[in-house]
């Protein structure tokens, strides 16, 4: 048996202000109407900007960025940055996804930065506690700490 289209709207209506009076009655009984589990924790929509899969890299301490500038393996043939340390032999690779960015890190005794791109770059380095700002020049090498003639220095972030 087909009802008619009001017959259906009534039915309808009626079956929502019942669930909507059981909804309110439930409250004011103290039953809350969606109860969450209690051992539930928050979850946050804000980003903290923390990087992911950092304990991957166990030669790097990757802290923070905004997802613009990521490290990649330098032959997966997207390097837009080579970052080279004396912690290793070959260099650490970040891949820019755009002119703007930034990645904060601690990579100990590092002696140069390679720019890739043709826009500008800048890491920021600590050398005798002294913390500064180096320009990395569009597609050329930076000396930083040794490579600079200066003692042994930690990048702290690159930035695009």
């Amino acid at each position: 048996m087909r009802l008619s289209t009001t017959r259906r709207r009534a039915a309808l209506a009626a079956t929502s202000a019942g669930i909507v009076a059981a909804a309110i009655a439930g409250v004011a009984a103290g039953v809350p109407a969606l109860a969450a589990p209690e051992d539930a924790e928050p979850t946050s929509l804000v980003e903290d900007f923390s990087y992911p899969d950092a304990a991957s890299y166990p030669d790097i301490k990757l802290i923070r960025g905004d997802g613009r500038i990521l490290i990649v393996d330098c032959d997966a043939g997207r390097t837009s940055a080579e970052v080279w340390s004396f912690t290793r032999p070959t260099p650490f690779c970040f891949e820019f996804k755009g002119d703007n960015g930034f990645v904060s890190l601690e990579l100990a005794d590092v002696y140069g930065i390679r720019n890739n791109e043709n826009f500008a770059m800048s890491a920021k380095v600590t050398v005798d506690e002294t913390t500064k700002v180096v320009e990395v020049p569009e597609v050329d090498w930076k000396g930083v700490g040794v490579g600079a003639g200066e003692n042994q220095a930690v990048l702290l972030e690159l930035r695009a």
